[in-house]
């Protein structure tokens, strides 16, 4: 009777996997873009300096995201962050094709400013849609 196991037995079953959080390390990181003296650094100039330091923080950051969530091979967990980062990339090409950094006269343009807005409170927005994404998983 030892010998012959069946698909219900203990020894046949393996524990489901346990679901991915990466916003136990993500999360701090993209708060911490909300917080302190670049927040609102693209509110007077979306071409200045400041404000061009703020995204490509921010962007780096998202594509840290975009690297963890693909390292943890979690893609189908964190649907909406995925698809919220990479319109925040797409929004940054524009802005870049723009040529809005750096120049001055690109602050009369309001595609600059909506860009440069957006990439700035863009990563508030991925922090609560990888709550939301874990949450969905069962990893909250």
């Amino acid at each position: 009777m030892a010998a012959t196991q069946t698909a219900t037995s203990p020894a046949a079953t393996t524990a489901p996997a346990a679901p991915v959080k990466l916003s136990t390390t993500w999360g701090p990181k993209l708060q911490a873009l909300g917080a302190g003296n670049q927040f609102g650094s693209c509110t007077d100039s979306a071409s200045s300096p400041t404000c061009v330091a703020a995204m490509t923080d921010s962007l780096t950051t998202l594509t840290g995201v975009l690297r963890g969530i693909a390292a943890a091979n979690a893609t189908s967990e964190y649907q909406q962050t995925v698809t919220d980062i990479n319109g925040l990339v797409k929004v940054a090409t524009a802005y870049e094709t723009a040529g809005c950094a750096t120049d001055p006269s690109a602050d009369a343009n309001g595609a600059c400013f909506k860009d440069a807005m957006a990439i700035e409170v863009g990563a508030a927005r991925v922090n609560l849609d990888m709550a939301m994404d874990e949450h969905s998983a069962g990893a909250s």
